[in-house]
């Protein structure tokens, strides 16, 4: 058994009530999230763009509610409010159910029939959605620069200089306009549905946090664990998402001091009596958790009492 050290009750993500029913989180109403799409619009007309296309997982979300697996899709929302959306047609089903409202525009990346790159079908598709805009002069919003991005998946599509004379040869009379400080602004600002969804987030983390506390014991092994709590959280995973996820870390020991790095890791260091890091990343349609608890191996002594 394992006693867990905290160094407040305060110290929690976000403020939460724990175990609120799960019932009361409706699965789409990310999509149907109206402050954040009457922010979107009036950072356009801001801006003086005619339209704002997006093609990381993450900018894709924050414009349509959906989250792309593969990094293959692009969505464009335009300055009246029309949403369009490239979709491959593996992950049609997923955009339909969280983009509400949208025209969606399925395609194949790949296809066994012949040898082409995903950003050759893609810009076909692209020539099409330039038809139907019919934009003409005008300034069009788009990620020229760098970014950083959290995986939808294991592998996924990156067309980020690729993209650019895509654009220009389906949209010669447009310019294009970076929009580098517009979405990572939109994207950090979330509106009261948005923390809601980080907040189910962490009250799903709460199942695994709770299996930690069995599977923390004198003599198994990190990865032991880390699997154990791993197992427990996956039958809830998904409640409330299209799509969900978790990852647990255990991390003992000389391994916790590294709790504080770039990522987390669990190895095979066989615990003994002493501090233990339990680091936990949740992620339910785009949105992620970032939680680490302190427990230990056994009943904690006087100094780390004191200490947490």
């Amino acid at each position: 058994m394992a006693v867990e050290r905290r160094a407040s009750q305060q110290a929690a993500l976000v403020s939460v009530r724990v175990g609120e029913s799960l019932q009361n989180i409706e699965k789409d109403a990310l999509h149907k999230d109206g402050q954040r799409r009457q922010t979107l619009l009036a950072a356009l007309d801001q801006e003086d763009l005619a339209a704002l296309v997006c093609f990381t997982p993450e900018n894709v979300r924050l414009v349509s509610g959906y989250w792309p697996v593969m990094a293959a899709s692009m969505a464009w929302l335009t300055r009246d409010g029309a949403l369009h959306i490239v979709v491959p047609e593996d992950e049609l089903h997923l955009a339909e159910a969280s983009a509400d409202g949208a025209h969606f525009l399925p395609y194949k990346p790949e296809t066994l029939d012949s040898i082409s790159t995903p950003a050759e079908a893609l810009e076909k598709t692209i020539a099409r959605v330039a038809e139907w805009l019919s934009l003409r002069g005008g300034r069009l919003g788009v990620l020229l620069g760098e970014s950083e991005q959290t995986q939808s998946y294991l592998s996924g599509s990156h067309f980020h200089c690729a993209l650019v004379p895509m654009l220009q040869r389906s949209f010669p009379d447009v310019s294009l306009v970076g929009a580098d400080a517009l979405l990572p602004r939109m994207n950090s600002v979330k509106t009261e549905q948005e923390l809601e969804r980080m907040r189910h987030l962490c009250r799903l983390a709460k199942t695994g946090f709770d299996a930690a506390r069995q599977a923390i014991a004198h003599g198994r092994r990190e990865d032991e664990i880390a699997a154990d709590i791993q197992h427990a959280y996956g039958p809830v995973a998904q409640e409330g998402f299209e799509r969900g996820d978790g990852y647990f870390f255990c991390m003992s020991g000389p391994n916790s001091t590294t709790a504080a790095a770039a990522f987390a890791r669990t190895r095979q260091r066989v615990v003994e009596s002493g501090d233990l890091m339990i680091h936990a990343n949740t992620v339910g349609d785009g949105f992620w958790s970032d939680m680490t608890r302190t427990f230990t191996a056994g009943e904690p002594d006087d100094l780390e009492l004191i200490s947490y």
